[in-house]
């Protein structure tokens, strides 16, 4: 038989190794949460974006100088691209800074020809 004070430390050890088992459980819970989170929000911002895109790119790429319009990322985050022929004041003017709270970023790309 233990000694009630031998039979105190087993059990204030086993309780220490309970609360940190627990908490690394809850951890390991709370972890997976946010990762899940954030896959689904990824998964809405592509869909959102690509609705803005299906909407807006014809009226984007008619506009003079636009070569081409297309899904991308800016500082991590999804936007839409705008490449131009060349850099002009007037077309940077009339390209709006964002559409329905997409953020869109404008590159100078040149002309862009199909191959043969």
């Amino acid at each position: 038989m233990i000694p009630n004070k031998g039979r105190n430390r087993v059990l204030s050890a086993s309780i220490r190794w309970l609360t940190v088992l627990s908490v690394l459980f809850l951890l390991q819970i709370f972890y997976n949460d946010q990762v899940q989170a954030a896959a689904q929000s990824s998964e809405v911002e592509h869909k959102a974006i690509k609705t803005v895109l299906a909407k807006h790119s014809r009226n984007l790429a008619s506009l003079p100088g636009v070569t081409a319009v297309a899904e991308g990322e800016c500082d991590g985050e999804p936007c839409i691209k705008i490449y131009l022929s060349r850099d002009s004041a007037d077309v940077l003017e009339s390209i709006p800074k964002s559409i329905e709270g997409i953020p869109i970023s404008v590159s100078v790309s040149g002309e862009i020809k199909a191959l043969d």
